[in-house]
């Protein structure tokens, strides 16, 4: 909702379309944890031509209460003091499916998600999270899909269900399945009948990020 933004006397000289803008795109942004595209702003402002939110996105990032890179679909993020937000390193793929290789979630990142925080549990550390893209199907019946982008939290405990980010000791790879115990063997359980189930002992894996949000689709329409 619009109150929740702090404005100057200045801001509020920028117009109630433009104010409508600003109202849309902070409670999408809450709602859904990422920007909308110009689509959805069209639709949800009644703004019709995609040169006129343009301008209207240029007077909001001028008055420093959003910010945005043209020509990039969904990257869009609240800048107001009032809205926690975060830049999540995406940090390659992971696995709904057979492993891949190692994540490399301490070196230099070039890629960034905007995040808004305040629909996450504020124990959450942000400097815990990171990003990972989706390859694979395995976990469709949990609703994530090929091409999703995940945010993962390496601050957690292990619960049986939790959808997990998986380090296989023996196969040097990665892997994201929920996770269930069997005395000392971790399942590794997918979210489609068409994959089986993997069991390995305790000291063969190691659970090193838990799934906290998945974002459908980065970036399909503009």
């Amino acid at each position: 909702m619009i109150e929740h933004m702090s404005y100057s006397e200045a801001d509020m000289a920028l117009g109630k379309k433009t104010h409508k803008l600003a109202a849309f795109i902070q409670e999408f942004i809450l709602d859904n944890h990422y920007g909308p595209n110009f689509e959805e702003m069209s639709e949800g402002c009644g703004l019709r031509s995609k040169s006129n939110i343009k301008r209207y996105l240029e007077k909001l990032k001028r008055a420093g209460l959003v910010d945005y890179v043209d020509g990039i679909p969904r990257a869009i993020w609240l800048t107001a003091d009032t809205i926690r937000t975060a830049r999540i390193p995406i940090c390659g793929s992971i696995s709904a499916g057979a492993p891949i290789p190692p994540i490399d979630i301490e070196g230099a990142h070039t890629e960034f998600f905007p995040l808004a925080l305040d629909g996450l549990p504020k124990c959450i550390d942000p400097r815990t999270l990171f990003a990972l893209r989706v390859d694979g199907d395995s976990m469709i019946d949990a609703s994530i899909h090929h091409g999703d982008l995940i945010i993962v939290t390496q601050q957690f405990d292990k619960r049986e269900g939790d959808t997990l980010v998986f380090w296989l000791k023996d196969e040097q790879a990665t892997s994201l399945k929920r996770y269930f115990q069997d005395g000392d063997f971790v399942l590794m359980q997918p979210a489609n009948p068409k994959y089986e189930t993997r069991r390995k002992h305790r000291n063969q894996v190691e659970a090193f990020g838990k799934v906290v949000l998945v974002i459908r689709q980065l970036g399909a329409a503009a």
